[in-house]
């Protein structure tokens, strides 16, 4: 894919499964809540990404690409 601008931003997400993302906080919260917080971060950077820069996603796990490009497609305004 060819980049349109000058500058990029890497983005390094996981898929927001419970019990894989901010476990350190599930363990005082739970599984769920802690993912559910995940997805909220990761909104507040997907709102707060600049308009004049490429973004490159790198993700985790590799086997849910779709669900992560439907996840993530709901940030993006491209």
């Amino acid at each position: 894919m060819p980049l349109r601008h000058e500058q990029a931003i890497l983005v390094f997400a996981k898929y927001p499964t419970p019990g894989r993302v901010k476990t350190r906080l599930a363990a005082t919260l739970g599984a769920d809540q802690a993912a559910q917080i995940y997805r909220q971060l990761v909104a507040h950077v997907f709102a707060r990404l600049p308009t004049d820069a490429d973004v490159l996603v790198f993700f985790d796990p590799p086997e849910q690409e779709r669900e992560i490009a439907t996840w993530l497609g709901e940030f993006r305004a491209d």
